[in-house]
């Protein structure tokens, strides 16, 4: 927060819900998700399948929302150009994300019932799922069973930020900053002369 922007808010991208007008753009954009998807799975199973990074639904859910992110926010550079989708976010109280719901559906979702609502991020689905069917069937009380976090217990077993720290001094080991570093410079919205430099480093055409 600074004396310039008095608030923020943080969104995520999923590809699991969108809708994808039919153009050109899309086409290529859905294109270049299934050759990254392609890829992604070779170099899973050559790494040992499962053992290497979860269950199965784990790894396809992590690489389809990384082939769907990077297509859409790369910029242009050297031989790689961008597909040229553009995007834009839908109403988020229409098309209703399972925590919005659990958090705000008692007294912002009050007045009207959402196109759709999409189940994500939690381990307990089931009972959700439970909650949102009542919910859209018109059970007022339906959402009063679900709590803003997971309650199964191998949720809970994890403590908060117990997660290892070992990408603080070895950023360029992963695949995503190493391609950044190896492929610069980069333009961004047609100005060219962006580099990532080794060590985290950024120089930009304003120093």
């Amino acid at each position: 927060m600074t004396r310039r922007a008095t608030g923020s808010r943080i969104v995520g991208y999923e590809p699991r819900l969108f809708f994808a007008m039919p153009t050109a753009e899309s086409e290529r954009l859905a294109r270049r998700m299934g050759e990254r998807l392609g890829t992604a799975g070779s170099e899973g199973a050559a790494r040992g399948g499962e053992a290497a990074g979860g269950s199965a639904y784990d790894r396809v859910a992590r690489d389809e929302r990384e082939a769907f992110v990077r297509e859409l926010w790369l910029p242009s550079r050297n031989e790689y150009a961008h597909p040229g989708a553009v995007l834009r976010v839908m109403n988020y109280l229409c098309f209703v994300n399972s925590k919005v719901l659990a958090r705000q559906g008692q007294r912002v979702l009050a007045s009207h019932k959402p196109v759709l609502v999409h189940i994500d991020y939690h381990a307990d689905v089931v009972p959700r799922l439970r909650a949102a069917a009542g919910f859209l069937a018109g059970q007022a009380d339906a959402l009063r069973q679900l709590t803003a976090a997971d309650t199964t217990t191998h949720a809970a077993a994890r403590p908060p930020c117990a997660g290892a720290r070992e990408w603080n001094g070895a950023d360029e080991a992963a695949p995503a900053v190493r391609a950044a570093v190896e492929r610069s410079p980069w333009s961004w919205g047609g100005v060219p002369g962006f580099v990532f430099e080794a060590g985290g480093g950024l120089s930009t055409p304003r120093g």
